[in-house]
């Protein structure tokens, strides 16, 4: 572990793992998701995938965008 920005130590194993559920999750349910509520989802996650790559330092994709 290493210490992040904030006072509690960053997972980097963690992240990874919640990166890769992330990714996978995006990839199954599509680009455009078939309704509202999976269209919300899948933003959501894209924010959460784009805030835990800038926790690790990595620079987010373009095909997440």
């Amino acid at each position: 572990m290493r210490a992040g920005r904030s006072r509690h130590p960053v997972d980097e194993q963690r992240l990874r793992e919640e990166i890769a559920y992330f990714e996978k999750r995006l990839s199954q349910m599509g680009l455009a998701g078939d309704c509202a509520y999976e269209r919300a989802l899948a933003a959501a996650f894209r924010s959460l995938l784009q805030e835990r790559r800038s926790l690790l330092g990595l620079n987010p994709s373009a095909a997440d965008g």
